[in-house]
């Protein structure tokens, strides 16, 4: 089936719009089962894959200023891996919170990790009139181990959204030193791109301890 560019960029938005009414992006962690969660197994954190588009209202087209060379492989080349890193950043928050992190299997809850793009969006890409920025969303769920119940869940966009979303979710905004005049320019400064990637770890590995905090 095919749709054009603008009947597509225009049921996003649609769906945007409904993702914001739905009240699904956070479900915080009742006492009853954080009381009963001593150790924890960190699941997902795949890497996730970036493209650079260049969006006009309905209009989206890809940016691509250099075909032998991919953003991902630029990214990483320059330090980036953005799911060891969360990883990482997200064990060390818990393990401050007293959370023991296990590898075995045998942990009473799963704490899982994914990244997407910003929505309306499937990957994440760069957007903004006159800037560009990184830009991503991370979702956390944390299940309990034997019976799979989702305990608690928080979604988080990073970018500089003009809407704050009213269903939970929590929206940190790129510092204006990650701000690009163009989409060929997170190319030529990939350095710059992927600290402007990290930056959004040590926030979001803070918000989960701070929601995960039994003494919270």
């Amino acid at each position: 089936m095919h749709f054009s560019s603008t009947r597509l960029s225009a049921v996003a938005v649609i769906l945007t719009v409904c993702a914001l009414l739905t009240g699904c992006g956070s479900a915080q962690l009742a006492a009853t089962d954080a009381a009963s969660i001593h150790t924890i197994q960190l699941s997902g954190f795949a890497e996730p894959h970036y493209r650079l588009q260049d969006r006009f209202v309905l209009r989206t087209d890809s940016v691509v200023p250099n075909k032998d060379v991919s953003f991902d492989s630029l990214l990483t080349s320059n330090g980036l891996h953005l799911g060891e890193e969360m990883k990482a950043a997200i064990a060390q928050a818990l393990q401050s919170d007293g959370y023991q992190i296990s590898d075995s299997g045998n942990a009473d809850a799963i704490l899982q990790v994914e990244f997407d793009g910003a929505p309306p969006n499937s990957e994440p890409m760069y957007e903004g009139a006159p800037t560009f920025q990184p830009e991503y969303s991370v979702h956390v769920s944390l299940l309990d181990a034997k019976t799979k119940k989702k305990v608690f869940r928080q979604f988080y966009v990073y970018r500089d959204n003009s809407v704050s979303p009213i269903d939970g979710t929590i929206l940190l905004k790129p510092e204006p030193k990650f701000n690009f005049k163009r989409a060929e320019d997170l190319y030529a400064d990939p350095k710059r791109a992927a600290d402007g990637f990290r930056a959004a770890i040590p926030r979001v590995a803070q918000s989960v301890g701070t929601l995960l905090n039994k003494q919270h």
